[in-house]
Parts: C-alpha cells; structure tokens; sequence
C-alpha cells in the first residue's frame, strides 16, 4: 500500500480528528445555564435539530430542494421565538414586564436608514442610566396594505419603571406611536412578522424584517448555538465560538478544528429561486 504524500499528512495534521472531550468547567456552566429547558444541559449540549426538519442520522435522504426565501423566513422566526424565550427568562430574573411599542410614519415621510438605530440607542441611553444596563427588545416590521412600513417593538422593562413615550420623548419624530404594556410580546409581534413576508409589498431596501438586543453575555452564547446546524453541534462545544470558514465548513476560533459541510450545492434555477443539494459522502 502506498505511502501518504507530504500534502495529505499536512492536511491530516491541519484537520485534526472531529470529535474531541472538553471539560466543562464553572465557566461553561454559568454560560449554558440559559440552554436549560431548551433541550440542552450542562453535561448534554447536543440540541435537537430545528422545528420542521429531519436530524442528518434519522433520515435517508441524499438530496433536497430549498428555496431561499422561504428558507430565510423560517430562519428568522426560529430566531425571533428562541430571542424572545431568552428574554423572557432574563426578565423573569430581573422582574422584568414586556411593553409592546408601535412606530408609524406620517404620509410624508418614510423609512430611511438611521431612524431605527437612532431610537434604538434613545431608549437603550436611558436605560441604562436609570437601571445601569441595556433593554432586552425585539422589533419586526410590517408592511401595511399601502405598502408604507409599520415597526413592531417588545421591550423588556423593569416593573419598577415605564416604558418611555418616543413622542414626548422626542425619539422619534417621523410619525405617531403607541406604547402599551403586553402579556405575549413574542406572540404580538410573530403575527405581524407574518405580515411582513406576504403580500406583493416588499420591504424597503436595507431595511430588516427582524432585529434584536439586549441580552447578556451568556444568553447571546446559548443563541448563537441553538442557530447553528444539528451536525456541527454534535461536533463541537458551545464555547468554542464557531464561525463559518472562509472557503466552506465550519471553523473553532478556540482551537482551530474544521468541520466540513454536510451539503454542497449541485444545481440551481436560473433566477436562484429554487436550489438544490446533495449530502456529501463522509
């Protein structure tokens, strides 16, 4: 049998074996503490795979059909309900009360960039003045059967206090706003997240259907590790920080391990509204 080359022992030395045992130290259990109940503990961190998919080992399938845009939506709902359940803890240990807020523009104006950010950073300035750290929050947005966009908020607020009015506040000058205190913040603002992807309406460019803030350092970590695929959480440790890799896979900022795609792209519509892959052979 043939020797390996120089080029395939260097390539075995910079991919290191897949699976690796790291010890779960005080840290690591301080920053999986929000992962609880979600399917995922401090011993066990593998997650189960996302809402209306198949787990890579439970299915027989070599090649599947996507389409990006339904893809996305799906995507941003997974992450507006796992922020918001984040949230809702994060506030529960801080007492915290979730207002609802409307921002609508007058029929002069409409959404340039900036505005959002811009009030964003009012009310986070003022809280964490009052209170010393920032708001959780989430924000969609809907467009309205003309066509003129409508900004959806939930904040997170300390039940001592109130949530600031932007009118009289001055936060928002562009039109007319409506602040209230909520029950279901997550669910208010998944109804009008839906009416933001339908209709023949599309949202300005540059403007995102979905954003959000607010959480502490061990929620964003538990976050960022729900959100990534079934396969490359059995592979890795949620502290490890994965990134995507420049030129495919995925990469370990802590130890430097790559993982390579499960799926590759094969063959695609001409106006990449339909895209289809296949599972690459391990």
């Amino acid at each position: 049998m043939p020797a390996a080359s120089s080029l395939d022992q260097s390539q075995g030395d910079r991919h290191p074996p897949r699976r690796r045992i790291i010890p779960v130290h005080k840290s690591a259990a301080v920053a999986l503490r929000p992962l609880e109940g979600l399917g995922e503990g401090v011993a066990e961190v593998r997650g189960p795979p996302s809402p209306g998919l198949v787990a890579l080992q439970e299915t027989t399938l070599t090649r599947i059909s996507l389409r990006p845009r339904n893809l996305r939506v799906r995507r941003l709902q997974k992450t507006l309900k796992l922020h918001g359940t984040l949230a809702e803890r994060q506030g529960a240990r801080l007492r915290c009360q979730p207002w609802v807020v409307l921002l609508t523009y007058k029929p002069s104006v409409g959404w340039v960039a900036g505005q959002v950010a811009e009030y964003v950073r009012c009310v986070q300035r003022d809280a964490v003045r009052k209170g010393g750290v920032p708001w959780a929050y989430e924000r969609v947005v809907e467009l309205h059967k003309s066509g003129r966009v409508h900004l959806h908020f939930c904040w997170w607020v300390p039940k001592r206090l109130k949530m600031p009015h932007a009118d009289r506040r001055g936060w928002w000058p562009h039109g007319i706003t409506t602040t209230e205190p909520a029950r279901k913040g997550v669910a208010y603002l998944l109804k009008y997240f839906s009416k933001g992807t339908e209709g023949s309406h599309r949202v300005p460019t540059g403007a995102r259907l979905f954003s959000c803030g607010g959480l502490n350092v061990s929620a964003r970590i538990a976050m960022a590790w729900q959100l990534l695929p079934e396969y490359v959480r059995e592979v890795f440790s949620p502290l490890e920080r994965i990134r995507r890799a420049a030129g495919g896979g995925w990469t370990s900022l802590e130890s430097g391990e790559w993982l390579a795609n499960a799926w590759r792209l094969v063959s695609r519509s001409p106006d990449w509204s339909e895209l289809i892959f296949e599972r690459v052979p391990v």
